[in-house]
């Protein structure tokens, strides 16, 4: 049973969000459980993914969610023309294997619509998705949010199971999926209804664009910290940094800089694999024409070169080079998500002509490289989560 309409103004009339709960409650008992966050960690995670997490959950970010995709909340208006926002139905969701994080996020995204909500947990990833829902249903109080999380979530962890892929997909109102281009061709073919909205994240990449005279030891600091996280593993992870209308030099510094502050930022020592790995790609690097450095304890390698070398394929390795803007904009490839910036020049009319001529999704500062909202490759899904119905009230 629905308890609740929210309402929201926006130019020319309003939006009627209907939830089965108050929404201010749920975000309310989120943001709770960042004081018992502070204090304790499932093993699981990562400090950094679980700062993420917390900063995530605050109710100041997921009222911001709501303002930007709604408009601001009101109370006692009167308007003749509404738009209804009601729960589409049950979603399913394809996690990834390499950035095993986005379950966490998206279950507190879709707890906000009160949509059931059935997960296929990356095979090859840890879950982190069942290990945040063990521990807010240990720390929550008893509410409605405990209650959606215990009623309305399923979490399957299976490889390469047809028969429950096709049952996530038959149930599903909208289907969401990260993954490669096949996998996503296969699921797409499942059967579903001819209703069920679909959203598609595939093979993305992304880079880096730094001008010379915008790294200081904040940029250099930030660099690693988004890297390091899954080294060039995830989609939103640059596969590159580009010096735009840099040169050599400054990319030989740019390497030394990070190799010298890497384990200010990261103090402990990698798994063996991750070592031998980069003691790999160093190798391979070297033979494609590549300078390159080994940053302490063998966590990564930082490598300088022009910008027509051919790029190893590893994980943990991190390209430079330098390039001039327009070179680069003719270059990007086609499958481009996210460019993370760090420039002195806030132009507009600079930046707009990179999103003119190509088919970035995400143009963001570096530090935001990672960031995951309500709005993902071009896509604002969202609030897609929500069936629309368009309502006028005679005046």
């Amino acid at each position: 049973m629905f308890k609740r309409y929210h309402s929201y103004g926006h130019a020319y009339g309003l939006n009627l969000i209907l939830t089965p709960f108050e929404l201010a409650k749920i975000i309310g008992e989120w943001n709770s459980l960042r004081g018992k966050m502070i204090r304790s960690m499932p093993e699981d995670f990562e400090r950094e993914e679980w700062a993420y997490v917390m900063t995530f959950l605050g109710s100041s970010n997921l009222n911001r969610i709501l303002d930007q995709t709604f408009g601001p909340q009101v109370e006692g208006e009167v308007y003749s023309n509404i738009r209804l926002h009601r729960p589409r139905g049950p979603v399913a969701v394809w996690l990834p294997n390499n950035v095993s994080l986005l379950g966490p996020l998206l279950v507190i995204l879709i707890s906000l619509t009160g949509n059931r909500i059935l997960i296929k947990a990356g095979s090859r990833s840890k879950n982190l998705t069942s290990s945040f829902i063990d521990y807010a249903l240990h720390n929550l109080s008893s509410g409605d949010l405990t209650a959606y999380l215990e009623q309305m979530i399923r979490i399957a962890y299976f490889d390469h199971d047809d028969v429950r892929n096709s049952e996530m997909s038959g149930e599903a109102s909208v289907r969401i999926f990260f993954g490669s281009d096949q996998a996503a061709k296969d699921i797409q073919a499942l059967p579903h209804s001819i209703m069920t909205v679909d959203f598609f994240f595939t093979d993305k990449q992304s880079e880096l664009w730094l001008e010379p005279d915008s790294v200081d030891d904040e940029t250099i600091e930030n660099l690693i910290k988004v890297f390091a996280v899954y080294g060039q593993a995830g989609c939103t992870s640059p596969r590159c940094v580009y010096l735009i209308d840099g040169n050599e030099l400054q990319a030989i510094e740019l390497r030394e800089r990070i190799v010298e502050t890497w384990s200010s930022v990261f103090k402990g020592i990698p798994p063996q694999h991750i070592a031998s790995s980069v003691t790999m790609a160093t190798q391979l690097a070297k033979t494609y024409g590549w300078d390159v450095a080994v940053v302490p304890n063998r966590g990564a390698a930082i490598a300088t070169g022009d910008s027509v070398c051919k790029t190893p394929d590893a994980n943990m390795l991190l390209p430079i080079t330098w390039i001039r803007l327009e070179d680069r904009i003719k270059a990007i490839p086609e499958n481009i998500q996210t460019i993370g910036h760090s420039s002195p020049d806030q132009s507009l009319d600079k930046w707009l002509q990179v999103l003119e001529k190509t088919n970035v999704k995400r143009f963001v500062p570096l530090g935001e490289m990672h960031h995951f909202g309500p709005t993902w490759d071009g896509f604002g899904f969202w609030r897609q989560l929500f069936e629309e119905v368009d309502m006028r009230i005679q005046s």
